[in-house]
């Protein structure tokens, strides 16, 4: 059995957001295959209370403490540099050095490097690499440009897109293989670096813990979105819900419910819990639950990139999902058949509505949402095309 040094940004466990879902399975698939050592980030102690299934998936876990706040710090330093801000942000001596030692102490025979801000650790290192992009960042920015509306931000954002833009094509250079999730990211990254070699892994989802069982609905009509709220590209989907969608939906039922359940709510959507029929949930360990409340999954992405991993575990759930033509990239599910996709605002919101009064087409929508996922997304599929990838490295 051959080593492979895994490098996540954050240490993937609990696996509750998308970067920790992705790295956590990938190390899940990846052991039956690979004597795995971990080298991660945390950002607060109690995380380390919680590398029980981490421990038991990889020989070594290797771990170094991030301040969020001296983070913040480097990464205004790092506006006189030439590097993405992020890059500053993450720059670490003590992952440095715990990296030094899992190379001595493990002897890899690969690396895996999640995320450029971790690529950047061992591009140096004379070993075969593969590094996973997930999405194409300099995209994800520019997109956000578009959205932001606080005019002190858009410099920043447009300092970054450039810097991530020229970086995302050098640090390809220092790998043996980059692999991205979505043929959009691939399309985005070949605009700057055209003859890049990038494989598109996607993301997966969990069919056995979303699993429904979809009791049958007796309450108020409900519609969902979950997410990390105070990553831009869901507080934008989720204001959007909150002022556009949500009062349309009210004005055809009266005591329709919106559910914005996930961790970090900002201050401007927590204030609007309770308010006409807005529910804010905060902090959501297992979101199953608001799964199951909900009647639709409304997904309005316009800005973000790779897959939205939302709308992968709804249609697992068996709950119909309506989205955005963004909120569809990179996902082949089809829009009318698996899904609903409108591309505007009075568009959406009626998609919604005609949904909700229709209980068939609900449950049409539903059976082939699950069935999508069982076939395009499930992690075994996922993980078995990272591991022909290794294969051909080694």
């Amino acid at each position: 059995m051959k080593n492979l040094l895994f490098l996540s940004l954050r240490l993937p466990y609990p696996p509750h957001r998308g970067d920790r879902i992705r790295a956590f399975h990938f190390i899940r698939g990846l052991q039956e295959k690979y004597r795995i050592a971990l080298a991660a980030f945390f950002e607060k102690r109690s995380e380390l209370d919680n590398l029980g299934p981490l421990r038991e998936m990889c020989a070594e876990v290797y771990a170094a403490p991030h301040s969020a706040w001296k983070g913040r710090a480097r990464a205004a330093a790092g506006l006189f540099g030439n590097e993405p801000l992020q890059n500053a942000m993450w720059r670490s001596t003590r992952m440095a050095n715990a990296l030094r030692k899992a190379i001595d102490e493990s002897a890899p025979d690969a690396v895996h490097a999640s995320l450029f801000r971790m690529g950047r650790y061992v591009a140096e290192e004379p070993l075969p690499k593969l590094l996973d992009l997930c999405d194409s960042m300099a995209m994800n920015l520019r997109r956000r440009m578009e959205r932001e509306r606080n005019p002190l931000n858009r410099p920043l954002l447009k300092i970054e897109e450039k810097r991530a833009r020229r970086y995302e094509a050098e640090i390809i250079k220092a790998f043996d293989r980059t692999v991205v999730i979505a043929a959009d990211d691939r399309d985005a990254i070949h605009e700057t670096a055209p003859d890049a070699r990038l494989d598109i892994v996607s993301q997966g989802v969990d069919l056995d813990y979303f699993s429904p069982s979809r009791p049958e609905r007796n309450g108020p009509p409900t519609v969902l979105f979950t997410g990390t709220m105070n990553y831009f590209p869901n507080t934008d989907a989720a204001m959007f819900l909150v002022h556009d969608t949500l009062p349309k939906v009210r004005g055809a039922f009266p005591g329709a419910r919106l559910i914005l359940a996930g961790s970090s709510p900002p201050r401007s959507l927590r204030r609007l819990d309770g308010r006409n029929g807005v529910v804010v949930t905060g902090a959501a360990p297992d979101l199953r639950p608001y799964f199951e409340k909900a009647d639709i999954f409304a997904a309005p992405m316009f800005c973000g990139s790779g897959v939205q991993t939302k709308n992968l575990e709804a249609m697992a759930m068996k709950l119909p999902v309506v989205t955005t033509p963004l909120g569809r990239q990179g996902c082949g599910a089809r829009n009318g058949h698996e899904l609903l996709e409108a591309n505007d605002q009075d568009k959406f919101a009626q998609e919604v509505i005609s949904l909700l009064k229709d209980r068939d087409r609900q449950r049409a929508l539903a059976e082939a949402g699950r069935r999508y996922v069982e076939r395009e997304h499930g992690w075994s599929v996922i993980t078995e095309r990272l591991c022909r990838i290794y294969d051909e490295i080694l």
